[in-house]
């Protein structure tokens, strides 16, 4: 089984790398380091929380599993690949953060692009080099796409636009699905947010005014966003909802697995609070991570249409 625990330990720790080399960055500030001393700051910085952060994982994580050859696993089609959803949305952010840092010390938009979709790729593949030589997991080609995918998102745009319009987000509702088997999905609320497919949903984030410009110029404030939702329910396992538990066989295949599309509000909390300084910019960065939880219009694979007053 395959979870985004790992995934979502690194993408915390790297969001928290960044905000505080932001405050660090303040300093180098005041007492006048130059841009270039700055520069090899970060990449020595970045170069060296990664080594550490990965290292970590192997001690804590790896080393209390068995090891082999290197090989690949096909887990394309296990949780209705929302594991998946979390490998882009993880990538999308980790370079969002890294593009912002290599902008404050004095990259230019490009090559903070280059930074963002590097540290978005390069700290997320040891993960699947450690899977692949796991006897319990593999490594992933589709992994490595969602990777991919997630910090192509990012780069792409602020290589030619210098600005997201289109932004990856996360929201968590709690289900009683996770009682049924917390060691999988969670028994705390902290795990299930990490461990539970059932409760999450994955957003693609845009600004009204960009996307319609001719309807919703000078109509619309420019934070108002609107958001596209992916979310699945009713998996108790990642390919079937029939496991095995101290011995005894779980059935829960009455239930039937579906997908589930949102269509919801959503806020830029930069363009609404207008950050003056780098503290209060990845505050509203770290905020834009998360799906604000407006209301929202539900499809799912039953074929039914809800109106949820959450957002999911």
């Amino acid at each position: 089984m395959r979870f985004n625990k790992k995934i979502w330990l690194l993408l915390c720790i790297g969001i928290s790398f960044n905000n505080v080399y932001s405050l660090h960055y303040n300093y180098l500030n005041r007492v006048n380091i130059d841009s270039s001393s700055s520069k090899k700051i970060l990449i020595v910085s970045a170069i060296g929380f990664t080594t550490t952060t990965h290292l970590a994982l192997y001690q804590t994580w790896y080393k209390n599993y068995p090891m082999g050859s290197f090989h690949f696993k096909n887990d394309g089609k296990e949780w209705l690949q929302m594991d998946k959803m979390g490998h882009a949305y993880s990538a999308y952010t980790l370079g969002a953060f890294a593009y912002q840092s290599s902008l404050d010390v004095g990259y230019n938009h490009k090559k903070a692009a280059l930074n963002g979709l590097l540290f978005g790729t390069i700290f997320q593949t040891p993960i699947e080099i450690l899977d692949g030589f796991s006897k319990n997991w593999g490594a992933s080609y589709s992994d490595i796409i969602a990777n991919t995918s997630g910090s192509l998102l990012h780069y792409l745009q602020a290589y030619f636009w210098e600005e997201q319009h289109l932004s990856l987000k996360f929201s968590f509702r709690n289900t009683s699905i996770a009682s049924y088997r917390p060691n999988t999905l969670g028994g705390p609320w902290y795990e299930q947010v990490l461990k539970d497919y059932n409760g999450q949903t994955y957003w693609l984030s845009f600004p009204l005014h960009k996307i319609i410009p001719q309807i919703a110029k000078n109509k619309t404030p420019e934070w108002l966003n609107l958001s596209l939702g992916y979310g699945a329910h009713n998996m108790y396992g990642g390919y079937s909802n029939v496991f095995e538990t101290k011995g005894i066989v779980m059935d829960f295949s009455h239930y039937q697995r579906n997908r589930q599309f949102y269509f919801s509000a959503d806020i830029d909390w930069i363009k609404l609070l207008k950050p003056k300084n780098n503290l209060g910019k990845y505050a509203c960065m770290t905020l834009n991570t998360i799906k604000f939880p407006f209301p929202s219009l539900e499809w799912n694979t039953q074929n039914q249409f809800r109106f949820n007053a959450l957002g999911f």
